[in-house]
Order: C-alpha cells, then sequence, then structure tokens
C-alpha cells in the first residue's frame, strides 16, 4: 500500500506537465485580433515613410494673361532739302532733262528712290508731277527707307547746253609788293535749261565750278608785269559743254 502512494503522485506530476489541448475557438478569437490590430495600425514602409516627411511644394502663381501690347512704328514723311541750286530732272541722271531749279533752301516731299539710293524722286513743288534730284546735293529728314523703289524712264538724249551770253566783264590792275594784282569781275546771261552746272578757266587752268543758274564770278589774283590774261567761261551737262567767246587782257 505505502508503494502505491508514490507511484499516484509521479503519475499526477506528470498529468499537470502534459500540453493542454488546443481549444479551436480561442485560435479564431487570436486571429481575428491580429487583423483587426493590422488594419488599424498598418505597418509603414521606409519608402512611405520618406515619402510622407518630404515637404509639399509650394504653389506658384502664374502670370495674369492680360492683353497683349501693340507697338505702333512712328512715322514721319520723309523730306529733302537742297542748300545750293540744283537741278531737278526728269530722270535719275545728268543725262535726263532738267524739269526745274531748286533755289537754296527748298523742301520737297519724297515719293521714290532709285535701287542704288544716289536719286530721290520728289513732289516737284512748283509744278504738277515729280521731278528727280540727285541725293549727292541734298539733305533727308523722315521716314526715308519706307520710300518704294521706282523704275525711271529710259533716259532722253541729252542736248548739249545753249552758251552763255557774256554780259558785262571789267577788270582793274593794283601794284603792292612789287607786282600787280588783277580784280576781275564777269556776269553773263544764262541761256541753259539743262545744265549741271558752269566752270571758269583761266589761261586754260580750272578755277572753279559754279551751281547751275550761275551769272556772275568774281576774284582777284596775283600775276606777273605784263602777263597776258585769258578767261574762259564754260557751261556743261551730261552730253558735253559749251563756251562762250573768251576774253583777254593784260596789265600795262
Amino acid at each position: 500500500m505505502r508503494k502505491l502512494i508514490p507511484i499516484t503522485i509521479c503519475l499526477l506530476l506528470a498529468a499537470c506537465s502534459l500540453p493542454l489541448p488546443t481549444n479551436p475557438t480561442d485560435d479564431i478569437n487570436n486571429q481575428a485580433a491580429t487583423l483587426v490590430a493590422m488594419t488599424l495600425n498598418p505597418q509603414v514602409t521606409p519608402t512611405q515613410e520618406s515619402q510622407e516627411n518630404m515637404p509639399l511644394p509650394t504653389p506658384t502663381r502664374s502670370p495674369d494673361n492680360g492683353p497683349t501690347a501693340t507697338i505702333t512704328p512712328t512715322f514721319s514723311v520723309p523730306m529733302l532739302k537742297v542748300d545750293d541750286p540744283t537741278n531737278c530732272r526728269s530722270g535719275p541722271g545728268e543725262n535726263f532733262e532738267v524739269v526745274t531749279v531748286f533755289q537754296s533752301g527748298a523742301e520737297a516731299e519724297i515719293v521714290g528712290r532709285t535701287q542704288q539710293n544716289d536719286w530721290w524722286q520728289i513732289n516737284n513743288p512748283f509744278a504738277t508731277g515729280t521731278c528727280w534730284i540727285s541725293a549727292a546735293v541734298a539733305t533727308v529728314s523722315g521716314s526715308s527707307s519706307t520710300v518704294d523703289v521706282m523704275t525711271p524712264p529710259p533716259p532722253a538724249t541729252a542736248k548739249l547746253p545753249s552758251p552763255p551770253s557774256i554780259a558785262s566783264w571789267d577788270f582793274t590792275c593794283t601794284y603792292e609788293n612789287g607786282g600787280p594784282t588783277v580784280n576781275f569781275n564777269l556776269k553773263w546771261s544764262d541761256r541753259a535749261a539743262d545744265e549741271t552746272g558752269y566752270r571758269i578757266y583761266r589761261n586754260d587752268e580750272l578755277v572753279t565750278e559754279l551751281p547751275p543758274n550761275s551769272s556772275s564770278f568774281s576774284e582777284s589774283v596775283a600775276v606777273k608785269e605784263n602777263q597776258q590774261m585769258t578767261y574762259r567761261l564754260e557751261v556743261y551737262n551730261g552730253a558735253g559743254a559749251t563756251s562762250a567767246s573768251p576774253i583777254n587782257f593784260s596789265c600795262q
């Protein structure tokens, strides 16, 4: 009987150490609780965490789409002015007929030009129609770059200008510093209608060139004792030149 008591105690102790049977209901409850916890507390991956910590972009304000400004170019009427008497011709060249003569300070509106910009076509302020003036003798103002290139008419056959007619001439001789000085004065009638200008020759050397419609010349020049003096007046254009009769004298 005493031997049975220890055996009984050992069996009881072994039964206490055995694993308890698993309850199916408890496993289901544990899985449900786990799913609820995962739903309420989702795990954040490193990529998501870095994206969430990035600062939000600052919105920028786009410019207002207001009305577009329109720039209107400034235009002024192109004008031409001459400082000396100048021929206005029927075409751009000295072989064209002279239509009229502009006096010093005359102005006119430019309406055309040559391709090379060396002649200007203007409204003739003294008559109807247009004529041409060389750019070399004119001062231009205004929007001349907007002027159209004009096709000039074919040049007419230029004619020699009518020779000038001597109206009067005189001279005096003064003696200073051991030699004579000639004071010469010349006047003539302008009979040419298409001259480019006049030339004065002294002893066959060119002294000066004068503009069209000139009618007088004067000079003082030192000469030698008893030197023979010859003056010659010439008018010229694109066709050539004609001269008045020469003037001869000397200081005795």
